[in-house]
């Protein structure tokens, strides 16, 4: 797991309410860094979503977004944009 992931998922700033959902985009990035999937979920909070993203793409770039904030993107997604 890279730093900025490590910062994100031990982060207590940003709980959901107890009991809430939220929605959540997960990107999942093709070689160029262009969206070659969407996934739609809902969960608890910020470093949930982001585990079950990293779950899901299996090693591929992300972003994970909430609402219109972009909540978590892989590092080597930043470097190439």
């Amino acid at each position: 797991m890279d730093r900025s992931a490590e910062r994100v998922l031990n982060s207590r700033a940003f709980p959901a309410s107890e009991g809430s959902m939220q929605d959540y985009e997960i990107l999942i990035l093709n070689q160029d860094h262009h969206r070659s999937a969407l996934v739609e979920m809902m969960e608890a909070s910020d470093a949930s979503a982001i585990r079950s993203a990293m779950r899901i793409a299996n090693g591929r770039d992300i972003e994970v977004w909430r609402d219109l904030d972009c909540v978590y993107r892989t590092p080597r997604a930043v470097a190439a944009a």
